[in-house]
């Protein structure tokens, strides 16, 4: 999975988007727009897949409570999504990444799709196609020039911890060549001891870089 699955959200309302447009240009029927709205169900349906990704055991939007399928739903009589809720907490996950340094690198689901009204955005653009609403469909047009800058924020806060995390990351790498320096000319009896506790800080340090999967290539689930 090389796309992170915040970005994957960008892109099902990139095209959600270009389906309300569609739908609300003249000369589509009830049955085109019933047709989009079988699309919109569809993604409806992988956005919750993937909001209930699990990695080695763990849930990886469920916040705190990793061990709980995040979300779940609440369905009509025939079978159609109608909410969706939120079975996890809001919990932070945080690493040490350097002296007295520590950096979230989860994102609850309660951040990521509640707050942002992921589910309830689909759902009511699917609504709209089902009932051939053109009216609905306008409203959601505006919904969703805000819930797209939204989402580029979430995105953009994984940047900012990349950054930080890089900063940090090269601040470990100078400090390392400088200890195999002095350990070279014996210079310190616990240069020995200070590179072991380095790289265990480094190895928590690509555990953290995973949190800038969005721009790394790297996928959520490799921190986890």
């Amino acid at each position: 999975q090389e796309l992170s699955l915040v970005e994957d959200i960008q892109e099902t309302f990139s095209t959600a988007r270009a389906f309300v447009i569609e739908g609300i240009r003249g000369g589509f029927d009830a049955n085109a727009r019933k047709t989009f709205g079988t699309k919109v169900n569809n993604m409806l349906g992988s956005t919750l897949s993937a909001a209930n990704t699990n990695s080695l055991g763990r849930y990886i939007f469920a916040g705190g409570k990793s061990n709980t399928v995040p979300f779940d739903t609440t369905v009509d009589g025939t079978g159609k999504i109608t909410a969706v809720n939120y079975k996890g907490d809001s919990k932070d996950i945080a690493y040490q990444i350097g002296e007295g340094i520590d950096l979230k690198v989860n994102k609850p689901g309660s951040e990521v799709y509640m707050d942002n009204k992921v589910f309830e955005r689909l759902i009511s653009i699917r609504d709209a196609f089902d009932n051939n609403d053109v009216a609905a469909l306008q409203s959601e047009l505006a919904k969703l020039d805000k819930m797209e800058t939204d989402i580029f924020q979430v995105v953009g806060d994984f940047g900012t911890k990349l950054d930080q995390v890089n900063l940090i990351e090269n601040r470990h790498t100078d400090t390392k060549i400088r200890l195999e320096q002095m350990r070279s000319h014996d210079e310190d009896a616990d240069i020995g001891e200070m590179i072991t506790k380095l790289q265990i800080q480094e190895t928590v340090l690509q555990a953290a870089l995973a949190v800038g999967s969005r721009i790394t290539r790297f996928s959520l689930v490799n921190f986890l």
